[in-house]
């Protein structure tokens, strides 16, 4: 999977600011309509890959945790079952997602050996329920150790307020339904329909299946089981990485 970064993302002032408001354009240029954020929201644009391939764009407002955070990379993102090639929070001029450009990122293969090879880095979740209630988790200390081409997981020093159900992963390496590396008899990533750090099998599953609703099967959807257990599946979720700096 490509991913991208997007020029201004770490612009965090002028909230409650007008926006470019479309859903599903083809052309950014289309997008006329406006509306006015909420006092907590910033503009923001998306450019995706459906399943059928087509390529649109969704303009509109979004919460600004990603960029108060200052972190440096979307890791990766799902939302509404689409492939989002570019999410950009912006700064504070008037109807400033109607010119937002994107730029390549490297390939995730790169990404993590930029992430092994250049020390610590933190980590942050942001998730969304469909109650629309965002929370986020954090985690100062993130490192995948690929000495083997198992990325092994390193995690700890929980805070936020969705829940810890993450570090219970650490010390585990990244399982596919094609490279089991997990502790369980079978694959918790064809079980469980994703690919993540398994243990035997998980109380998170951000790559599970994406449901389009929150009821899901056990422990197949979009888990953090700290929030809403296994039987529900997220309707957004953002990893986002940085390198820590002293």
């Amino acid at each position: 999977m490509e991913h991208v970064v997007c020029d201004g993302w770490l612009k965090t002032d002028g909230y409650g600011q007008t926006c470019a408001s479309c859903t599903g354009v083809e052309v950014a240029d289309e997008c006329q309509h406006h509306i006015k954020c909420d006092a907590n929201e910033v503009c923001s644009m998306h450019h995706y890959i459906t399943e059928s391939g087509a390529s649109l764009f969704d303009y509109g407002c979004a919460f600004p945790q990603a960029c108060l955070q200052s972190f440096g990379l979307i890791f990766g993102r799902r939302s509404d079952g689409h492939h989002v090639k570019c999410t950009v929070c912006c700064n504070g001029t008037k109807v400033c997602n109607e010119d937002l450009t994107c730029q390549r990122y490297p390939h995730r293969n790169d990404l993590i050996h930029q992430i092994t090879s250049n020390g610590d880095h933190s980590l942050q979740f942001i998730m969304t329920d469909y109650e629309d209630v965002t929370k986020y988790a954090k985690y100062q200390s993130f490192s995948i150790s690929n000495e083997t081409s198992d990325y092994k997981l390193s995690v700890g020093n929980f805070s936020g307020n969705a829940g810890d159900s993450f570090t219970g992963h650490s010390g585990y390496k990244f399982t596919t339904k094609d490279r089991d590396n997990d502790l369980y008899s079978g694959n918790c990533a064809t079980l469980y329909i994703g690919a993540w750090w398994y243990s035997s099998c998980h109380s998170s599953n951000l790559n599970g299946k994406y449901y389009h609703v929150s009821n899901s099967s056990y422990a197949k959807g979009i888990d953090w089981v700290t929030w809403h257990g296994h039987y529900y599946s997220l309707k957004a979720t953002t990893m986002m990485i940085r390198k820590n700096t002293k």
